[in-house]
Order: structure tokens, then C-alpha cells, then sequence
């Protein structure tokens, strides 16, 4: 987290700013949000992005591979 940028965006948070973000979010996904969007988003660096975005390929790699549902079949009981 680059708590330099947290802070001034905290320094400026407002109730207000907020339900826009809100309303913004569910004019463009309409019955999409059944979940709480978090008030602070987290601030990462260049070098922490390209760590998660290469351990999302890496598992992207995984569960595109052709026999991914049979080796998983029994990961999660019936």
C-alpha cells in the first residue's frame, strides 16, 4: 500500500463522493453490486501490480487447462 497517496485520498473522502461513486457504479452495472464496494480503494506500487497480476495468469495457466474440471471434481464435496 503507498500510504502517501491513502492519505490524501482519506483527506478527501466525503460521505457524499462516495454514494455518487455508487450510483455511477449502478447506472453502468445495474443489479451487479450485491456486494459493499469498499470507501478506500488500496494504492499498490508497479513492482506488488505485476506480482498479482502474474499470480493471476499463473492461475488462469491452471483452470484453462482441458482435464482442470476432472482433476477438481472431488475438491468441493457433494
Amino acid at each position: 500500500m503507498i500510504a502517501s497517496i491513502r492519505t490524501q485520498y482519506n483527506q478527501a473522502f466525503t460521505e457524499e463522493k462516495y454514494q455518487a461513486y455508487i450510483a455511477a457504479l449502478k447506472d453502468l452495472y445495474p443489479n451487479s453490486l450485491d456486494f459493499r464496494v469498499a470507501e478506500t480503494p488500496i494504492f499498490i506500487d508497479k513492482a506488488f501490480t505485476g506480482k498479482i497480476l502474474a499470480a493471476c495468469e499463473s492461475i488462469v495457466d491452471v483452470i484453462v487447462q482441458p482435464d482442470f474440471i476432472e482433476r477438481t471434481n472431488r475438491a468441493i464435496p457433494a
